[in-house]
């Protein structure tokens, strides 16, 4: 029997042999989850700024996209501004 449920990775943990008897081992994975979460997310962000703060040409790209999307929401952002809006955004990808 085939079941299409999607399960969490905290979920996946219980129902492995290898940590089900074993709460602890699930939080030691959980937490290196989110160091590793974290340091991913601090790279990004510190050679975004690098790039940003030393390379005009890239500034200038990044200004063209996100002033034609800031155009279209300026009149409502909370409201008119929708995720799906970012796949027009090919520099900033």
């Amino acid at each position: 029997m085939s079941t299409d449920v999607q399960k969490d990775i905290i979920s996946m943990l219980i129902e492995d042999d290898s940590y089900k008897n074993s709460i602890e081992d699930i939080c030691d994975e959980v937490i290196v989850m989110f160091i590793a979460g974290s340091k991913t997310v601090q790279g990004t962000t510190t050679n975004f700024l690098g790039n940003y703060t030393n390379r005009e040409d890239w500034r200038e790209k990044l200004h063209k996209e996100l002033d034609v999307l800031t155009e279209k929401v300026k009149h409502d952002w909370l409201n008119a501004y929708e995720f799906e809006m970012t796949e027009d955004l090919e520099f900033l990808k």
